[in-house]
């Protein structure tokens, strides 16, 4: 929803909120955000509000950015993706490749 100098990306969800889910849905409003700025020029001066809304709770999450923090979250979330050998360990209990991380001694944790 564009405004003069504010912008609003958001995402509806059915559910209970989940903050480990919710990770990845904020990346996709950063990344969207960041998708304005380079389609509307006008943008990269703006604020944008960006939101969750959980429908089912009728609750709502919001940040509020500027062109700039939203580039500094995608350019670290992209440096993550850049190191490949890095696991997270709290998904180990879930996944079927276990065995072959916990077996090799040169992992980065995250």
């Amino acid at each position: 929803f564009p405004s003069h100098d504010r912008y609003g990306v958001w995402d509806f969800k059915s559910g209970k909120r989940d903050e480990v889910k919710e990770i990845s849905y904020w990346f996709q409003l950063f990344a969207y955000a960041y998708g304005i700025s380079m389609i509307d020029k006008n943008a990269q001066e703006s604020h944008f509000n960006l939101r969750i809304i959980y429908l089912d709770q009728k609750n709502k999450v919001s940040k509020s950015l500027n062109l700039i923090e939203i580039k500094e979250y995608l350019f670290n979330q992209w440096q993550k993706l850049e190191n490949l050998s890095q696991v997270n360990l709290s998904h180990c209990g879930k996944c079927e490749f276990n065995q072959m991380c916990k077996s090799a001694s040169t992992v980065a944790t995250i």
